[in-house]
């Protein structure tokens, strides 16, 4: 399940920097000045919170979800 997250966020970041990227290879940009752009550090912390939404939301997700339906189970095996 996080591989399939994990490839899904990669491609829609892909897909929202691509703007980004393409400005940046029209206007032929200084390695320097690439990296000190603000688009730049947006897109690195928007990566770093979206893989650590990823990381810790999935397996927080199925714990709950094997808690409940664990739940559920042990009641209709007691009736």
């Amino acid at each position: 399940m996080m591989g399939t997250m994990s490839n899904t966020l990669i491609l829609a970041f892909v897909g929202g920097a691509i703007n980004t990227m393409i400005l940046i290879y029209a206007y032929s940009m200084p390695y320097l000045q690439i990296i000190n752009m603000y688009a730049i550090g947006i897109e690195v912390i928007r990566g770093i919170s979206g893989t650590l939404g990823i990381v810790l939301t999935v397996p927080l997700v199925s714990g709950i979800a094997a808690r409940v339906y664990g739940a559920k189970e042990s009641q209709i095996q007691d009736f």
